[in-house]
């Protein structure tokens, strides 16, 4: 969960190199070697640690199809953080509320604007979402933009997207982000 992760990590705010160091660990990332790999994925998580080590201990991973029918993104919501998302949804966190926000007020996030504008060529490897059942509230934990991007191409555009595989961690006690 942690590579996957650690890969789309690569093509966020939070990763705290240049392009060259970039390049760099998604090499190791994508070696083959699992002991590079760990090197790799150490090193694109290493600003997120905190963040990575409030998820529950008894969080359960599965690799999982996200369903992509419009009904479906009702039920996905992005961090409750202090600033961004909280914001950007008007304090509901609903995905839905963030995309409609953004759209309407394209500059306030250039990398979400970016990421958006450069969709379906966005790798969607290592988002992450956390649930207290399968049914339930999806929380993002890793690629809320890039699921800002996807929400636009499948429901506002009404454009085909295949099935999108996700980490989904679930666990029976509520996450302090979610």
């Amino acid at each position: 969960m942690l590579r996957r992760w650690a890969l789309g990590e690569l093509d966020s705010q939070f990763f705290g190199g240049n392009d060259n160091s970039r390049s760099e660990v998604k090499e190791l990332l994508e070696s083959g070697n699992p002991e590079r790999e760990v090197e790799g994925t150490q090193k694109a998580l290493c600003h997120r640690a905190a963040f990575i080590n409030s998820i529950p201990a008894d969080t359960e991973w599965y690799l999982a199809a996200l369903p992509l029918a419009n009904s479906e993104f009702a039920s996905i919501k992005t961090i409750k953080d202090s600033a961004g998302w909280q914001a950007y949804t008007r304090g509901s966190y609903l995905l839905s509320d963030a995309v409609n926000y953004l759209l309407a007020n394209p500059g306030v996030d250039q990398r979400v604007a970016s990421i958006i504008a450069r969709f379906p060529n966005v790798s969607l490897t290592g988002i992450t979402m956390i649930a207290e059942n399968p049914e339930g509230i999806l929380t993002i934990a890793e690629g809320t933009a890039r699921m800002v991007a996807l929400y636009k191409h499948r429901v506002l555009d009404r454009a085909f997207v295949n099935p999108v595989e996700v980490a989904l961690g679930l666990s029976k006690t509520k996450w302090s982000w979610s």
